[in-house]
């Protein structure tokens, strides 16, 4: 049975995001999917290429139809200009979803919340899949006020209940609560009141041919030991202690290559000027590749929050993905994620003394072990993070659903 699923989310492609391969594999299997979004602004301070204040609204592809909705984009990593675009996105979303639900009554399954920041896409989710009669799947990605502390470094001494509070009802007045964690799928379980629990993981959006990875490997003779860090160069990375361990180390023959922009990067890169570190900036895919490919292990700090710790950052599926061990400095999910599968090495603590003695730990890593680990993430990302795997157990969810009317 195919079936029909709203995806309320304030971002989707060309932004990237996991949750675009869940919903491009969902319509390619006949699935009618409808995603209610905004137009694209991610991280790009102003509107992608091909898009205005005046639209595009609408796309359609085959069995995906996207309705796009007028917000103020973020022109910058201030904390003005983000209330700003998460203000005219509930706004512009809350004047769209109440006329969509009254046409469209009765002509859905499912809705499909993708609660990252900001959190409360659930709230409307609740309150608007009841209007349409459908059953509202509530997908947890973050958590408020700790993502808040970690990224803004404020404190929210007056407004922290009344987030809390928020939080809560929407969390308690789910349909389904979906984790993207064991732990946090454990927690939510034993402090909410939801209907029904399920996790499911966020999947890679691209794919990578481990066969490159393979003839790399064999016939690389460079003594360097490569470390790669992924992702936003901005608050509650760790990339202070990150940068300032490998400076740190003895061996010279440690290099890091950061690949990513954000709040923090031009200043860093100001601060921190070596050779043994290669400063890329954003990059596309196929470039990406090529630097995972010369990699030994890549690397992730996590500067979590109380609750915060039960989530698992999309970066360690893209990790996996690419078939090379990790060195993770985090406490929570990602630390058990990858001491529990032999993935990489953790640190004890979250501190730079207890960085530098991993990259030595890592350094002194034979080939032959690290290639093991290697595997081992692949597949680990073949068998629960690829978009098909995710769509299967998206799948049996809705099955379970329709099978306990």
């Amino acid at each position: 049975m195919k079936d029909k699923i709203i995806f309320f989310s304030p971002y989707y492609d060309p932004e990237s995001f996991p949750h675009n391969a869940l919903i491009d594999e969902l319509a390619n299997r006949g699935n009618s999917v409808s995603v209610i979004t905004s137009l694209p602004n991610y991280r790009k301070y102003g509107f992608y290429r091909g898009y205005t204040i005046a639209g595009p609204y609408f796309e359609r592809k085959k069995n995906l139809q996207i309705f796009r909705l007028p917000i103020i984009p973020r022109l910058n990593d201030k904390i003005y200009s983000i209330f700003l675009f998460y203000l005219s996105f509930f706004i512009s979303s809350f004047i769209f979803l109440f006329f969509f639900s009254i046409l469209f009554r009765n002509k859905y399954n499912y809705f499909i919340s993708f609660c990252g920041s900001p959190v409360y896409t659930g709230i409307y989710g609740n309150i608007f899949s009841k209007l349409i009669n459908a059953k509202h799947l509530l997908w947890v990605q973050d958590i408020w006020p700790e993502a808040i502390q970690t990224t803004q470094k404020k404190k929210l001494r007056y407004t922290e209940n009344l987030i809390n509070f928020l939080q809560s009802w929407m969390w308690n007045n789910a349909d389904v609560l979906l984790s993207q964690s064991n732990e946090l799928n454990s927690f939510l379980k034993q402090n909410t009141y939801a209907k029904k629990f399920e996790i499911l993981f966020n999947p890679v959006r691209e794919v990578f041919d481990s066969k490159k990875m393979l003839e790399i490997d064999n016939c690389k003779t460079n003594e360097t030991l490569i470390i790669t860090y992924m992702g936003a160069i901005g608050a509650g990375k760790f990339l202070n202690e990150i940068i300032g361990a490998i400076l740190l180390c003895k061996n010279s023959n440690i290099e890091i290559n950061l690949c990513g922009t954000g709040s923090e990067y031009e200043s860093l890169k100001k601060k921190y000027v070596s050779n043994r570190i290669k400063w890329h900036g954003w990059l596309e895919k196929k470039d990406l590749d090529q630097i995972s490919l010369m990699t030994d292990f890549f690397i992730f700090g996590l500067n979590t929050l109380n609750r915060q710790s039960l989530i698992l950052p999309s970066k360690l599926q893209t990790y996996c993905m690419y078939g090379k061990p990790i060195i993770c400095c985090s406490d929570g999910a990602s630390k058990s994620f990858i001491k529990k599968n032999n993935l990489g090495i953790v640190c004890d603590k979250k501190d730079k003394r207890s960085l530098v003695d991993a990259i030595h730990q890592a350094a002194l890593i034979d080939k032959s072990d690290r290639l093991k680990m290697g595997k081992l993430a692949r597949e680990y990302y073949n068998n629960n993070f690829t978009r098909e795997k995710v769509a299967d157990q998206c799948e049996k969810i809705f099955k379970d659903l329709r099978e306990e009317k």
